[in-house]
């Protein structure tokens, strides 16, 4: 498996899952990706998984996932960033608002890649 590096390859496994995105969007989900140690993997078939660097090279844990998935994972994380960065005493504006920024971007294509991919089943084991 390869790691996807640069937003060309993200923008050709999104197409390949019938959403396309440009070239800020996929800059966007890929540094949010890389800011919080993760990467995306993928296979000859353009098909990707969810890599967490801190295990190294180790990919027994990798989830399979879909652009939709990717998306909502890095709208996830802007959440969590803008709510600890909004607690601080001291904020930075300037970092805020970039924050709200990718927060809109997010959105927007959340709602086109629902429209574009169904969810997919999770299914969990409880103990």
């Amino acid at each position: 498996m390869k790691i996807v590096e640069n937003t060309l390859e993200l923008m050709a496994i999104s197409g390949c899952q019938g959403m396309n995105l440009n070239d800020t969007e996929a800059a966007i989900l890929l540094g949010y990706l890389g800011g919080n140690d993760y990467c995306l993997l993928m296979d000859e078939n353009l098909k990707i998984w969810l890599h967490d660097n801190q295990e190294g090279e180790k990919d027994d844990n990798d989830t399979p996932y879909t652009i939709r998935d990717v998306i909502e994972f890095c709208k996830d994380l802007n959440e969590e960033i803008l709510i600890e960065e909004e607690s601080k005493v001291t904020t930075q504006p300037e970092y805020i608002m970039e924050l709200r920024k990718d927060e809109m971007i997010l959105g927007h294509m959340m709602e086109r890649a629902a429209a574009a991919i169904p969810p997919k089943e999770q299914e969990y084991k409880v103990q």
